[in-house]
Parts: C-alpha cells; structure tokens; sequence
C-alpha cells in the first residue's frame, strides 16, 4: 500500500495544469448552408482547463463547459432561432460539456478522445489536436493549440434528421492559449 501511494504522489508530482487566456482563445463551429457554403459561428463564453504529465510528455485531463445561449453567428434571427426548442433549446440544455477520458499522442500531436454532451445526450467523440507551440512567459509555460473534431448534430437530438438548409454534420474547433499555474 506504502508503494502505491508512492506511485501516486510521484505521478501528479510531474503533471502541470494550466489556466485559459480567454482573451486568445474560442470554440467556434462550422456547418454547411445547402451543401452550397459554411456558416460560422462562436460560443462567447466557455471555461475550460488541462493538465499536461511532463513525466511522460501527454495529457493527463481537459474539460470543458460551453455556454450555449452565447451563440454568435452575426446573424441575430439565426442566433435566436438555434438558441429555441428548434435547435439546441438553452432554456433546458444551457451548456454543452466535453471530459476528456483519454489521449494517444504526445505534447505536440495526437487525438483526444471523450464525452460531449449536447442537449442532454452523451456520446463519445475524438478531438484531434495539434500543439501549435509553447513559450517561457515570465517564468510560466504559454501554450497554444487546436483541437478539433466533427459531428452529427442530430446524433445530439439537434434539429431534425434532413433539415435543410443546415447539414448534419457540424465540426467543431476550439483554439485555447493558456499559462502554467
């Protein structure tokens, strides 16, 4: 037992965790309009933190929580209509969440795999992410990077299956800098 706890003071000995510069970061979304070009959008607000192992140069955990009712698509009668019951109803599913479960890769690339939930469903998905790099930043490690991944909205209970004009599948990005506590 005296070894196990060893084990485990040793391992978060090695695991730094970082805090979000939210003014160099985002989660936006693209989606199809009638198969013909992309709309963009944001969600203004967001938290999110990770923690990276140095020991073993990998990720050790990364949440999210997005608030939906933020959606920002520059198109206010858009905005309203994906924010009712028609779309991703923010009076009963306010915020969309993602808890990372686990990640092959390194600290410069690799895939992120987890829980999203949306609109009261869970579903796994994978986020593949790119490191796009890290600075010394007044003694603390800056990093940047992109992560990414792409979904079925209807697979959340999003719209309705064949919807036009919007298409099924929405990828989704998020853009984080954040600095080592």
């Amino acid at each position: 037992m005296k070894f196990l706890m060893i084990l485990l003071t040793a391992a978060t000995v090695f695991a730094t965790d970082y805090t979000i510069d939210y003014a160099h970061s985002g989660v936006s979304f693209t989606v199809k309009h009638l198969g013909l070009s992309s709309v963009r959008g944001v969600f203004k607000k967001f938290t999110a933190s990770f923690s990276v192992d140095e020991s073993k140069n990998t990720f050790t955990a990364l949440s999210a929580v997005i608030d939906v009712a933020s959606i920002d698509t520059l198109v206010e009668q858009r905005d309203k209509h994906l924010r009712s019951d028609a779309f991703f109803d923010v009076e009963k599913y306010p915020t969309a969440t993602f808890t990372m479960r686990s990640y092959k890769g390194n600290k410069a690339k690799g895939v992120i795999t987890g829980d999203l939930t949306m609109h009261g469903v869970t579903k796994k998905v994978d986020l593949a992410l790119t490191v796009n790099g890290t600075m010394t930043d007044k003694g603390r490690t800056r990093a940047a990077g992109t992560a990414t991944t792409t979904v079925k909205r209807t697979d959340f209970g999003i719209g309705k299956p064949g919807d036009l004009p919007v298409s099924d599948l929405v990828t989704i990005s998020l853009e984080i800098e954040a600095l080592s506590k």
